[in-house]
């Protein structure tokens, strides 16, 4: 009894850790989302991973399906708000511990893809690509192969 009680409340607590991991990045783009000068778009539902969406081989190697992808956008921010939003953003995956699996950066752009497994069942990506005063931002939760 003490051992289902026990593993009970691990899974819960696992499930907990899960979700607060996310929860940062959720808040993130909640964050932006509402903002006035970022387009906010939420495409839900399984996706094959042969769609229109580019993504990295890596995730492409890894994942069966994709859960949602969420992306920002936005045409018009520079300076300090530019430098803000990208110091914010890899704070953010920093904090629950993506790995970043390519870097692409020239003198006018930037071209980064984060990676991160949670358990055995869900992988996550964040691409962020920044452009002069162009931002693109794309989260992809996707299924892991079995």
């Amino acid at each position: 009894m003490k051992k289902i009680i026990l593993t009970t409340i691990t899974i819960l607590f696992l499930s907990f850790v899960g979700y607060a991991q996310i929860s940062s990045l959720e808040k993130f783009f909640d964050n932006y989302a509402e903002h006035e000068l970022f387009t906010y778009i939420y495409d839900g539902g399984t996706k094959n991973l042969n769609s229109q969406y580019n993504f990295p081989e890596t995730f492409r190697g890894e994942a069966q399906s994709i859960n949602f992808i969420k992306t920002l956008t936005c045409q018009k921010l520079k300076g300090d708000a530019l430098t803000e939003f990208v110091t914010s953003l890899k704070s953010v995956l920093k904090s629950e511990k993506f790995e970043l699996i390519r870097s692409i950066k020239t003198d006018k752009s930037r071209n980064e893809t984060y990676l991160k497994k949670i358990e055995k069942e869900e992988i996550v990506g964040v691409s962020l690509m920044v452009t002069g005063t162009n931002i693109f931002v794309r989260w992809t939760s996707g299924k892991l192969k079995e």
